[in-house]
C-alpha cells in the first residue's frame, strides 16, 4: 500500500457493498484505484481495515480518516474491518471490487453492534472542484444508527427553529450521503431533528467553514465522552483525478 499525497487534511448517494462502478476518472490499463477510510462508528475501538491482503487503514481512531491509498483494482477482494491489532476474525466482512482509476471512500458508521460500512464512489469531476473564493463545499453523512430519519438545518448561529423553518436536508436516513453543497464561508449552526420535528436532537452551535475548503459533516451516535448524538466535522482532501499510475 502506498499513500497518495494530498492537499488539505481530511472531515453523494449510497453505493451498496458489492461491485463499485467507475466514477469521474480517465481510463487506464493499470488496474489500481484510490481508497480511503473514515471511522465514524461511535464507541467502536480503533480499527484495522484490509482490502484483500493490503492494509487500507491501521489503528484508525473514531473521528479520523486515512489519506487516499493506491490499491489493486478490477479483482473481487475481501473488505474486512478488525479491532486494531486483532486481525484474526473481522467484526465486519464483505467482498467488493474497485474499478480501475476509481476513487472510493469507505465510511464506517453506526454503533458497535450495528457497524455499517458505506462504500461511496467519489465523483472526480464534481467532488474535486475547488469552491470559488468566499465559498465552501460541505456534504452531510447520516451516521447515527439510533436517530432514525432526520431533518438537518444549517443556519446562522442562534437561529430558533419555527414553523417557517425549511430544512436544508429533509427526511435524511441512516447510511446516506449528500452531494457537496456550496455555501458562503463563515460560521453556521447545525441542528438535526427527528423528521417532522422542530426539536433538535443534535445541535452544533458554531461551525466555522473557511473559504475554499471542502468539508464532510457526519452525524454520529453518543460516545463515552458525549452522551448525546453529535457531529464529526472533517476537512476533506481534494478528490484525486486522472490516471492512477502503478506504485513504485
Amino acid at each position: 500500500m502506498i499513500p497518495r499525497s494530498l492537499k488539505p487534511v481530511l472531515f453523494g448517494f449510497l453505493a451498496a457493498a458489492g461491485s463499485i462502478a467507475l466514477a469521474g476518472c480517465t481510463s487506464s490499463s493499470i488496474p489500481y484505484a484510490d481508497l480511503r477510510v473514515i471511522h465514524a462508528s461511535s464507541l467502536a475501538p480503533n480499527v484495522d481495515v484490509k482490502f484483500g491482503d493490503d492494509l487500507a487503514a491501521g489503528n484508525l481512531a473514531f473521528g479520523n480518516a486515512t489519506t487516499y491509498a493506491i490499491l489493486p483494482a478490477t479483482q473481487s477482494r475481501a473488505l474486512d474491518i478488525y479491532a486494531a491489532g486483532q486481525d484474526g476474525i473481522p467484526v465486519f466482512a464483505t467482498t467488493t471490487t474497485l474499478a480501475t482509476n476509481s476513487v472510493v471512500s469507505v465510511f464506517a458508521l453506526g454503533t458497535v453492534s450495528h457497524l455499517t460500512p458505506v462504500i461511496y464512489v467519489e465523483d472526480g469531476t464534481v467532488d474535486a472542484a475547488t469552491p470559488a473564493s468566499g465559498s465552501v463545499k460541505i456534504r452531510v453523512v447520516h451516521g447515527s444508527y439510533l436517530a432514525g430519519p432526520v431533518d438537518v438545518y444549517v443556519t446562522a448561529p442562534g437561529t430558533t427553529l419555527s414553523a417557517s423553518s425549511v430544512p436544508t436536508i429533509s427526511n435524511f436516513v441512516f447510511g446516506t450521503i449528500t452531494k457537496y453543497l456550496t455555501v458562503p464561508a463563515g460560521s453556521y449552526e447545525v441542528q438535526v431533528t427527528p423528521h417532522g420535528s422542530l426539536t433538535a436532537a443534535i445541535t452544533v452551535p458554531s461551525i466555522t467553514l473557511a473559504s475554499g475548503q471542502l468539508y464532510t459533516a457526519i452525524a454520529v451516535d453518543p460516545t463515552a465522552t458525549n452522551p448525546a448524538p453529535g457531529v464529526v466535522l472533517l476537512n476533506d482532501p481534494a478528490v484525486p483525478t486522472g490516471t492512477i499510475t502503478a506504485p513504485k
